[in-house]
């Protein structure tokens, strides 16, 4: 698959950015995150501003179960021989339609 010059990784929540995040960190990409625009993810749905406007209005005790929850995302993964492993298996699973590209394309090999 060739690149083009400008690269921009763009996810949903939360849980995809970890997880490019792991990918980006490990160098287990087909790119770097030196070669993303401003060299990071960028989370398009509900982002920064989810987390500026429910975050903040939750008791104190809450706040910290919801960190815990973002937080784990990434620890379940942190070995990235496990996430990849789960991204291999997803591709295995899925129905690809012809010109669709999975994460796996995006691994190195």
């Amino acid at each position: 698959m060739e690149l083009a010059k400008y690269k921009a990784c763009i996810c949903e929540g939360s849980a995809e950015n970890a997880i490019m995040d792991i990918l980006l960190d490990n160098d287990l990409l087909i790119f770097s995150r030196e070669e993303l625009l401003e060299e990071e993810v960028i989370r398009c749905r509900e982002g920064k501003r989810f987390e500026e406007r429910y975050l903040r209005i939750v008791p104190a005790a809450d706040k910290i179960s919801v960190i815990r929850i973002l937080d784990s995302r990434q620890s379940y993964f942190a070995d990235s021989a496990v996430l990849v492993a789960a991204i291999r298996k997803y591709h295995e699973m899925s129905k690809i339609r012809k010109g669709e590209y999975m994460l796996l394309d995006l691994l190195k090999d």
